[in-house]
């Protein structure tokens, strides 16, 4: 069963994502960037699949992040870049 190693895992990441962001807003510090757009998808993965992101930090990032306008018209696009 991969379901266990897979949450232990993601708590893993979660820990070191809560690291890297610090203080900073975005992944790479004040700017968004691509990097922020993956992490975010992976956020939106994980919360759909109820993976438990035990961070207010990385809580509030992902909220950060799938929140921006651009997001919302891509999906409204259904992702297609116009």
């Amino acid at each position: 069963d991969v379901g266990p190693a897979a949450a232990h895992d993601f708590a893993s990441e979660v820990k070191a994502l809560d690291r890297r962001l610090g203080d900073k807003p975005f992944a790479l510090g004040d700017r968004f960037s691509a990097v922020d757009v993956l992490l975010g998808d992976m956020g939106g993965w994980a919360r759909a699949g109820r993976f438990p992101v035990d961070s207010d930090r990385v809580n509030a990032y992902f909220d950060r992040v799938l929140s921006r306008p651009a997001r919302s018209r891509a999906q409204a696009n259904g992702g297609a870049m116009k």
